[in-house]
């Protein structure tokens, strides 16, 4: 098993009755509602690539591990705006993280906040996320940053 070392895996203070999880099917049309309505990364949807959390029977957020061939793209995060600032973002990105075991990289117009969880700028990176960075572009009008995780894999239990 592999395991990230960071500042993800710092405990942020817990809010009782978050539940992480796989999402139900009844979440898959939310999710999908969501991902347009924030111009979210919509290619090649998959339920089994996301990580949902939720309280009771709320959706308070949510994130995607996308596999390419030669890497994983942390793709798709969201917290709803009534939800924010809570950990529940940082703790969706230590769940999707957590059994990697190759490269991952984000593609983001929100740098400052994946740099606080730990990641930095990368201007190296595989031909999938060069393709990703170059639609992001047209789409967002400019801007997107390449990010990996700052911290090193480690062989752990």
């Amino acid at each position: 098993m592999f395991i990230l070392t960071s500042i993800l895996n710092e405990e942020p203070e817990a809010e009782t009755g978050l539940k992480f999880s796989a999402p139900a099917a009844d979440d898959w049309v939310e999710i999908r509602r969501l991902i347009g309505l924030f111009r979210l990364d919509a290619d090649d949807l998959s339920s089994d690539q996301f990580v949902v959390c939720k309280n009771g029977e709320t959706l308070l957020g949510f994130g995607r591990l996308k596999r390419h061939p030669e890497c994983d793209e942390l793709s798709s995060l969201a917290v709803l705006r009534n939800f924010r600032g809570r950990g529940i973002g940082r703790r969706i990105v230590a769940e999707l993280l957590g059994a990697v075991d190759r490269p991952v990289f984000i593609v983001t117009v929100i740098p400052a906040y994946f740099a606080r969880l730990g990641f930095v700028e990368t201007k190296s990176f595989p031909l999938s996320i060069k393709i990703k960075l170059a639609g992001c572009e047209t789409v967002c009008g400019g801007g997107p940053t390449v990010m990996i995780p700052a911290a090193k894999f480690e062989t752990g239990v």
